[in-house]
């Protein structure tokens, strides 16, 4: 690549990256998005944190969902107190951060310029990535992580570890992650031995005190969360018919399947009732064996559910942008039909270009690009099993950028060597 193809990139991409930050700050400060639902109880959660020290929601332990985000939050509000403006500049400095180490990702793949900008440009604009950054959600955080990852998978070891354990503390599917990092690395010979070893002490460094605390709370083994019995069967009962989440008063269960409830006395979950609640007294015992009762189905049911994983994955990629919006417009979906059509019609190129792009990158064992592909990959598996709904393709969207910007990459190449010949 010549200086001035080289300039031109930067000078176009660092246009890019301000616009893009700029984007977010100014949404933070002006968006008037309030915490409902799930990122609700995250703010009470970290609103207890500051004035507890506990990890708790109204008193009760908290494992439902992912700690990291929370966490984050509670040691926020213990500096600045409560606020919802101080979780959405926060989630703007997360982005503005995110968005700077991508450009690093970016800038250290053998690119074409065009195919650089290309990558950027999906994460910069993609509307949902700006738009969540004033819902207190996770996603913000797991972003980071994510392209923290994909900038240091080349030199393997104890900081990739790390962040991959922050990772799986806040999106769970993840967890995956680090140990398909340290098979393929040492079996393609990314790493030493030595590296593995250290990519998977810092993960189980980080995980360590969250296990030990909830065997403590909980006497169970919990590395991540306590809801995945919970999210299986809402999304795998005879009463789900298009692979969304449902109440759990609305849930079909055999009379053998509510016995597991009378026999917990937790009956009470399954009739009408506040579902937030529900998931704040949510308990791992329970959990646990619910998880057999949402497998029971799937044995029984094995075709249907194969159909309700593709039904995830169109709710998730082809009219799932709509619901990504949804959650920053406090529950309108129809605030910006306009921005909604956009974001709908991205969600699909990116996808299917994503799909392309693994074809693309298969047979290459260049640590970043099957990175990429792992990260994609895993979203997509706990999408198909668990739920679907826009706002879980985000955390993958960094891999989706790098795998299309592959497939840019590959023509740029091809058409090159046309005008060569």
């Amino acid at each position: 690549m010549n200086n001035k193809r080289s300039w031109s990139w930067q000078g176009i991409g660092l246009c890019l990256l301000i616009a893009a930050a700029a984007l977010r700050v100014w949404w933070a400060l002006y968006a008037n998005s309030m915490p409902f639902s799930d990122f609700k109880r995250y703010f009470d959660i970290a609103s207890e944190f500051a004035r507890t020290g506990n990890l708790s929601c109204h008193g009760h332990p908290f494992v439902f969902q992912s700690p990291a985000y929370p966490l984050f939050l509670g040691v926020l509000f213990c500096v600045f107190s409560p606020s919802v403006l101080v979780g959405k500049l926060a989630n703007a400095v997360l982005a503005v951060l995110m968005l700077a180490v991508f450009w690093k990702v970016v800038e250290r793949q053998d690119f074409s310029p065009w195919a650089r900008l290309l990558a950027l440009a999906v994460v910069a604009f993609y509307p949902p990535m700006i738009s969540f950054v004033s819902v207190l959600a996770q996603e913000m955080l797991a972003l980071l992580f994510v392209v923290l990852i994909l900038l240091l998978v080349k030199r393997g070891g104890f900081l990739l570890g790390l962040c991959c354990g922050l990772l799986a503390l806040t999106r769970p599917q993840f967890i995956l992650l680090p140990f398909c990092l340290a098979g393929l690395g040492w079996l393609w010979k990314w790493y030493s031995k030595q590296a593995c070893a250290l990519l998977l002490a810092g993960f189980a460094l980080v995980l360590t005190p969250w296990v030990v605390r909830n065997y403590k709370v909980f006497h169970a083994f919990i590395p991540t969360t306590g809801h995945s019995g919970y999210v299986l069967l809402v999304n795998n009962n005879p009463a789900n018919r298009v692979g969304v989440w449902m109440p759990l008063s609305k849930i079909e269960l055999t009379s053998e399947q509510r016995e597991v409830f009378r026999e917990m006395r937790a009956e009470y979950l399954l009739e009408e009732g506040d579902e937030d609640w529900k998931g704040v007294v949510w308990t791992p015992a329970l959990d646990k064996k619910v998880f057999w009762v949402a497998v029971d189905n799937i044995k029984k049911h094995p075709l249907r559910f194969i159909e309700m994983g593709f039904r995830r994955i169109w709710n998730t990629y082809f009219t799932g942008g709509t619901c990504a919006l949804y959650w920053a417009f406090n529950g309108d979906n129809q605030a910006v039909p306009m921005l909604n059509n956009l974001t709908d019609w991205s969600a699909i190129v990116i996808f299917s270009l994503s799909l392309v792009g693994i074809v693309v990158v298969a047979r290459q064992r260049d640590p970043v690009l099957i990175c990429a592909i792992l990260l994609f990959l895993i979203a997509l598996l706990a999408i198909f099993v668990f739920e679907g709904q826009g706002r879980y393709a985000l955390p993958a969207m960094p891999a989706s950028a790098i795998l299309i910007g592959a497939v840019a990459d590959r023509i740029c190449r091809r058409q090159n060597k046309t005008e060569e010949s």
